[in-house]
Protein backbone atom coordinates (compact mmCIF):
# COMPACT_ATOMS: atom_id res chain seq x y z
CA UNK A 1 0.00 0.00 0.00
CA UNK A 2 2.88 2.29 0.87
CA UNK A 3 3.87 2.11 -2.89
CA UNK A 4 0.65 2.84 -4.19
CA UNK A 5 0.09 5.99 -2.25
CA UNK A 6 3.75 7.02 -3.16
CA UNK A 7 4.18 10.53 -4.37
CA UNK A 8 5.85 8.97 -7.40
CA UNK A 9 3.19 6.60 -8.47
CA UNK A 10 0.27 9.48 -8.61
CA UNK A 11 -0.16 8.09 -12.00
CA UNK A 12 -1.51 4.72 -11.50
CA UNK A 13 -4.53 6.25 -9.32
CA UNK A 14 -7.83 6.55 -11.31
CA UNK A 15 -10.14 8.33 -8.81
CA UNK A 16 -13.65 9.54 -8.95
CA UNK A 17 -12.19 12.98 -8.43
CA UNK A 18 -10.31 13.07 -12.07
CA UNK A 19 -12.77 14.37 -14.72
CA UNK A 20 -10.74 13.28 -17.43
CA UNK A 21 -10.41 9.54 -16.12
CA UNK A 22 -14.20 9.56 -15.56
CA UNK A 23 -15.02 10.15 -18.55
CA UNK A 24 -12.40 7.32 -20.13
CA UNK A 25 -14.22 5.05 -17.93
CA UNK A 26 -17.53 5.98 -18.78
CA UNK A 27 -16.70 5.21 -22.51
CA UNK A 28 -14.98 1.97 -21.78
CA UNK A 29 -18.13 1.12 -19.84
CA UNK A 30 -20.41 2.00 -23.06
CA UNK A 31 -17.91 -0.35 -25.01
CA UNK A 32 -18.40 -3.20 -22.68
CA UNK A 33 -22.12 -2.49 -22.25
CA UNK A 34 -22.27 -2.16 -26.07
CA UNK A 35 -20.45 -5.90 -26.51
CA UNK A 36 -22.86 -7.35 -23.84
CA UNK A 37 -25.69 -6.01 -25.41
CA UNK A 38 -25.23 -8.03 -28.85
CA UNK A 39 -24.68 -11.35 -26.47
CA UNK A 40 -21.25 -11.50 -27.81
CA UNK A 41 -19.23 -15.19 -26.32
CA UNK A 42 -16.27 -13.11 -25.55
CA UNK A 43 -15.90 -9.75 -24.73
CA UNK A 44 -12.71 -7.81 -25.56
CA UNK A 45 -12.25 -5.85 -22.21
CA UNK A 46 -11.06 -2.47 -22.62
CA UNK A 47 -7.42 -1.79 -21.19
CA UNK A 48 -8.48 1.41 -19.03
CA UNK A 49 -11.77 -0.74 -17.62
CA UNK A 50 -9.57 -3.97 -17.04
CA UNK A 51 -7.01 -1.33 -15.06
CA UNK A 52 -9.39 -0.13 -13.15
CA UNK A 53 -11.02 -3.02 -12.07
CA UNK A 54 -8.07 -4.96 -11.33
CA UNK A 55 -7.09 -1.64 -9.43
CA UNK A 56 -9.93 -2.14 -6.69
CA UNK A 57 -9.63 -6.10 -6.60
CA UNK A 58 -5.87 -4.99 -5.36
CA UNK A 59 -6.91 -2.68 -3.25
CA UNK A 60 -10.07 -5.20 -1.76
CA UNK A 61 -7.67 -7.74 -1.08
CA UNK A 62 -5.23 -5.58 0.76
CA UNK A 63 -7.95 -4.85 2.72
CA UNK A 64 -8.93 -8.59 3.59
CA UNK A 65 -8.02 -9.19 7.09
CA UNK A 66 -9.37 -6.16 8.47
CA UNK A 67 -6.52 -4.05 8.21
CA UNK A 68 -7.30 -0.63 9.66
CA UNK A 69 -4.79 1.52 8.34
CA UNK A 70 -4.87 0.44 4.63
CA UNK A 71 -9.04 0.38 5.36
CA UNK A 72 -8.64 4.06 6.18
CA UNK A 73 -6.42 4.92 3.29
CA UNK A 74 -8.84 3.18 0.60
CA UNK A 75 -12.02 5.13 2.34
CA UNK A 76 -10.11 8.22 1.38
CA UNK A 77 -9.44 7.22 -2.21
CA UNK A 78 -12.99 5.73 -2.53
CA UNK A 79 -16.03 7.41 -0.49
CA UNK A 80 -18.86 5.14 -0.15
CA UNK A 81 -20.89 8.07 -2.05
CA UNK A 82 -18.20 7.13 -5.10
CA UNK A 83 -19.03 3.58 -5.94
CA UNK A 84 -22.32 4.79 -5.18
CA UNK A 85 -22.03 6.71 -8.36
CA UNK A 86 -19.34 4.22 -10.17
CA UNK A 87 -22.24 1.58 -9.26
CA UNK A 88 -24.64 3.80 -11.32
CA UNK A 89 -22.19 4.24 -14.43
CA UNK A 90 -21.69 0.86 -14.48
CA UNK A 91 -25.35 -0.55 -14.79
CA UNK A 92 -24.62 -3.64 -17.40
CA UNK A 93 -20.75 -3.82 -16.62
CA UNK A 94 -20.61 -6.87 -14.05
CA UNK A 95 -16.80 -6.93 -15.12
CA UNK A 96 -16.71 -3.53 -12.87
CA UNK A 97 -19.38 -3.94 -10.19
CA UNK A 98 -18.26 -7.38 -9.02
CA UNK A 99 -15.23 -5.47 -7.59
CA UNK A 100 -16.70 -2.43 -6.72
CA UNK A 101 -18.99 -4.71 -4.44
CA UNK A 102 -15.79 -6.65 -3.65
CA UNK A 103 -13.93 -2.98 -2.50
CA UNK A 104 -17.05 -2.13 -0.65
CA UNK A 105 -17.28 -5.68 1.22
CA UNK A 106 -13.84 -5.52 2.55
CA UNK A 107 -12.93 -1.97 2.82
CA UNK A 108 -16.52 -0.58 4.88
CA UNK A 109 -18.45 -3.77 5.84
CA UNK A 110 -15.56 -5.58 7.33
CA UNK A 111 -13.75 -3.74 8.90
CA UNK A 112 -13.52 -1.38 12.60
CA UNK A 113 -14.91 1.66 11.50
CA UNK A 114 -18.07 2.59 12.92
CA UNK A 115 -21.23 2.39 10.09
CA UNK A 116 -22.83 5.06 11.26
CA UNK A 117 -20.13 7.46 9.69
CA UNK A 118 -21.60 7.32 6.27
CA UNK A 119 -24.89 5.51 6.58
CA UNK A 120 -26.91 7.63 4.38
CA UNK A 121 -24.24 6.28 1.29
CA UNK A 122 -24.61 3.00 3.17
CA UNK A 123 -28.34 2.83 2.80
CA UNK A 124 -28.12 3.69 -1.41
CA UNK A 125 -25.29 1.34 -1.88
CA UNK A 126 -27.07 -1.00 0.54
CA UNK A 127 -29.80 -0.71 -2.28
CA UNK A 128 -27.87 -1.61 -4.89
CA UNK A 129 -26.10 -4.56 -3.93
CA UNK A 130 -29.53 -6.15 -3.07
CA UNK A 131 -30.65 -5.42 -6.48
CA UNK A 132 -27.20 -6.66 -8.07
CA UNK A 133 -27.88 -10.13 -5.74
CA UNK A 134 -31.36 -10.31 -7.18
CA UNK A 135 -30.30 -9.80 -10.89
CA UNK A 136 -27.56 -12.43 -10.54
CA UNK A 137 -30.05 -15.05 -8.23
Amino acid sequence: MDQLTNKAFTNIFILPSNESQMTKLDEAIKIYEDGYAKHMKLLEINPFLDYFSTFLYILAVLTEDRNAATESKCQKFFSVGDLVMLLKKSKNCWYLRRNIMLFYFHVYCETEMEISEFQGDYNQLSEFVIDDWHEIC
